[in-house]
């Protein structure tokens, strides 16, 4: 692991400048270069022209467009494209979250009260989102979680007749019916 390092006071000019002056330079012989077009693209480790990269960045990575499939082109700009923050992301220890407090919703109500004719379950995702991971990425949605949590429930749902899961920031759609 790299420590991370803050561009501060003057280094900051001379780092956009030689970042610039970098991307330009791969901009330029680009097209070119077919060994550059492949998925891994162009790793970059050799700042010695460029002494304010040198002290900050270990390495950059430029890839083509066609290597990151759904990520929006830039007009005019066939490789360039700036990775979102964060690191590699999985929804699933939500989603696994979302389908263990259902179970334990299940576990928990073995018996159905007496004077029901049904029983419903109602799951609120409302302060879970500010708390904990996104369930949402580029390529899941609520719509996605609930569609496992029904699975996970698959034909047990204890004593309840239906399952809900409301979440009510979610404009599309900000309920759902897991069960049945």
């Amino acid at each position: 692991m790299f420590p991370i390092r803050r561009v501060r006071g003057p280094d900051a000019a001379a780092f956009r400048t030689e970042l610039l002056k970098l991307v330009h330079y791969i901009d330029d012989r680009w097209a070119s270069q077919s060994a550059w077009q492949s998925p891994q693209g162009l790793p970059w480790h050799d700042f010695s022209q460029y002494p304010a990269l040198q002290k900050y960045l270990f390495s950059l990575e430029f890839f083509p467009a066609a290597a990151l499939p759904g990520w929006p082109p830039r007009a005019g700009c066939e490789w360039l494209s700036f990775a979102p923050e964060g690191g590699a992301y999985s929804p699933d220890p939500m989603v696994r979250a979302l389908c263990d407090r259902i179970d334990g919703k299940i576990t928990k109500y073995a018996t159905k009260p007496d004077d029901l004719d049904e029983f419903h379950l109602l799951v609120h995702y409302d302060k879970a989102w500010a708390y904990n991971s996104p369930v949402e990425t580029l390529n899941f949605t609520f719509a996605d979680a609930a569609r496992a949590a029904t699975v996970s429930i698959g034909g047990e749902p204890g004593v309840f007749d239906k399952i809900f899961l409301f979440v009510p920031f979610n404009k599309e759609k900000p309920a759902f019916e897991l069960y049945p």
